[in-house]
């Protein structure tokens, strides 16, 4: 009789943990994609992203892009929101070195902050204590920057 009624309480326990896990535990997020010509949308279970492009020439990253830069394309500068934080960002290339557009953004934003994020292509951080950050990469003799602006 007490090897039922042992039974009996591991079986209760087994099922109520069962339960409180289920109504506990979020269910995850199916990824859900949607795109058209004015941006895209990502919800998942690593977060949301909206991004909805803009015009790089009417975008004010309160920082000028670097003389003769290019957008990366007609879809490189928009404002996106991640996880319900906002930013406007732009990329752009260049064909001039890397150190002549870190030294253009070291003057060009107020109390500059540089740090340098050492991977297989090193990639330069300029960002202002309270405003926009710019980050500079090259590869094949191609200089990449972002401009990140909080909004």
């Amino acid at each position: 009789m007490r090897k039922w009624i042992v039974i009996g309480i591991i079986l209760v326990l087994l099922v109520a943990g069962v339960a409180a896990y289920k109504y506990f535990m979020p269910a995850s997020k199916v990824d859900q994609f949607s795109s058209d010509d004015e941006g895209f949308c990502y919800s998942g279970e690593i977060g949301d992203l909206q991004v909805g492009y803009t015009d790089p020439a009417l975008s004010d990253f309160e920082v000028p892009v670097y003389p003769g830069a290019k957008a990366v394309s007609k879809n490189s500068t928009g404002n996106v929101i991640i996880n319900g934080q906002k930013f406007l960002m732009g990329s752009f290339t260049s064909d001039d070195s890397k150190s002549n557009i870190i030294s253009y953004y070291q003057e060009q934003i107020e109390g500059a902050i540089t740090g340098t994020l050492e991977k297989e292509n090193p990639e330069t951080v300029i960002r202002s204590p309270n405003g926009p950050s710019v980050s500079i990469s090259s590869k094949n003799s191609t200089s990449y920057i972002v401009i990140v602006k909080p909004l």
